[in-house]
């Protein structure tokens, strides 16, 4: 069996600043999950995006995936991490 390293990148739910922070207790304990399971790095994208209001990170109103900041953003840390 061949082992593979494994690198996490943890998205918080950017539908809402209520729902991001109504969902802050999975995605602390998801994180724990992986920082403790033997990923060789996470990302906690939460922490990074620490102040800034929902609305500036998603797509659209109508779209709540996130948007280019946040994908360069993960970029930037993702490289940290592996580098």
């Amino acid at each position: 069996r061949q082992h593979l390293p494994v690198i996490v990148v943890m998205f918080p739910l950017l539908h809402s600043e209520s729902i991001r922070q109504q969902s802050l207790p999975y995605y602390q304990k998801m994180l724990q999950v992986f920082e403790t399971g033997g990923a060789i790095a996470v990302v906690d994208l939460n922490q990074a995006l620490q102040g800034l209001p929902v609305d500036k990170l998603k797509s659209s109103r109508f779209d709540h995936h996130p948007n280019e900041f946040v994908h360069r953003l993960v970029a930037d840390l993702l490289y940290e991490k592996i580098n």
